[in-house]
């Protein structure tokens, strides 16, 4: 079976006062930002270029207008021709209850819906290698009707907006200061145009704010983190353990990076969260992991290392540690649940079209006691090899 990815034509076209613009027609990729358009990596063993790169698929049109320093993009299309880069979107519920009742709980998702149409526009204004502040507005289509757990309404579509700010700190001089702030909404409706989050506080809403700055060798970053029980779009904005996409969540995050020499370096980040929202408006458990009071504890540490010109070597490591209060007395029973991966990858390349990758994991769950994932420990090791050849 052969799937055509990409199939478009590129034109041209003067729009007089409004200037010069690209229009595209066709199959195309795209994406925004992490948080409003961009396609989940669905296979995190394999290198598969068609869904690694971060592009949706999309039948339709876009276009590109240069408006004097703001440059617009827009976009119309359809997202059902290649089903496993169909961007997904919505509470994920079996018969009004939370998947973490089910014992499901370490393989949440807030995405259950596929997306089968959408539309939008983004803006951005400054330069992309100093500073750029970006916002954009999305509606789309999901060739479904279904009732949102939190507030009863019916949704068959979605509209998501937002803004962001990624770069320099402007009109303060050279200070090395790298600022990433991003602040989104969604909302589930039958009619996206009505934002349905009234009197729902922060439900429906994300924000990453962060500060980063270079000390030669050693890059750092922290700041706040939160996403809201509803908040949902077709986006990648994280993955803890085998949770995608995390939704309940605020705390504070922080990263580093350090490179002791070309062919060495080494990285790290932590994230503490806690549960965003204790329960629901009627007092019921929320479609997430993390109920009332729960907290989460997130590590990861890599090394890479380039062995020769032709070998690399990568080293991972990963902790998840739940610590649940069980206070909204789901099935779930109150303990300290951990999730773990050991990831060694080897990467040798034969020329510069072929390539060959060897991964091996180590997963392993310890329950405590708590049916958090159905109950009882876990452990589980996973070998891929890929070879890749492009012509």
């Amino acid at each position: 079976m052969t799937t055509l990815w990409r199939a478009n034509v590129v034109q041209p076209v003067d729009l007089g006062p409004l200037g010069a613009s690209d229009l595209t027609a066709g199959r195309f990729g795209q994406q925004w930002t992490k948080w409003t358009l961009q396609q989940i990596d669905a296979d995190v063993y394999t290198d598969l270029v068609q869904i690694n790169d971060g592009d949706i698929t999309t039948d339709g049109a876009k276009v590109k207008l240069d408006l004097g320093g703001i440059k617009v993009n827009a976009y119309a299309g359809q997202f059902k021709a290649v089903t496993v880069g169909q961007p997904l979107v919505g509470p994920d519920v079996i018969a009004g209850i939370p998947k973490q009742a089910l014992g499901q709980g370490l393989i949440p998702t807030t995405a259950s819906d596929p997306i089968s149409q959408g539309a939008g526009v983004r803006a951005t204004f400054g330069n992309p290698n100093n500073w750029v502040i970006g916002a954009d507005f999305q509606t789309f289509g999901l060739g479904v009707v279904n009732t949102n757990p939190e507030n009863g309404t019916e949704y068959g579509g979605e509209a998501v907006y937002g803004v962001d700010f990624n770069g320099a700190i402007p009109f303060i001089g050279k200070t090395g200061l790298k600022l990433d702030l991003n602040w989104n909404e969604s909302a589930l409706s039958t009619n996206p145009d009505n934002v349905n989050n009234a009197g729902n506080g922060n439900r429906y809403a994300s924000t990453d704010d962060e500060i980063g700055y270079n000390f030669g060798a050693l890059a750092l970053k922290g700041g706040y983190e939160y996403v809201g029980p509803d908040y949902t779009a077709p986006g990648a904005w994280g993955r803890v353990g085998s949770w995608t996409n995390p939704t309940n969540i605020e705390g504070g995050v922080v990263s580093a990076k350090y490179t002791f020499s070309p062919k060495l370096g080494l990285n790290a980040d932590y994230e503490g969260y806690q549960a965003a929202y204790g329960s629901n408006k009627d007092g019921t458990a929320l479609v997430s992991p993390l109920q009332q009071s729960d907290k989460l504890n997130h590590y990861q540490v890599g090394l890479g290392y380039g062995l020769s010109s032709n070998y690399n070597l990568d080293l991972g490591y990963e902790m998840s540690q739940y610590d649940l209060k069980d206070k909204n007395l789901t099935l779930i029973a109150a303990g300290k649940p951990t999730q773990s991966y050991f990831n060694i990858g080897l990467d040798h390349t034969f020329n510069q079209n072929a390539t060959f990758r060897l991964l091996y994991q180590i997963g392993q769950y310890r329950d405590k006691g708590t049916g958090y994932q159905g109950g009882g420990d876990a452990d589980g090791n996973i070998a891929v090899g890929q070879f890749s050849v492009k012509f």
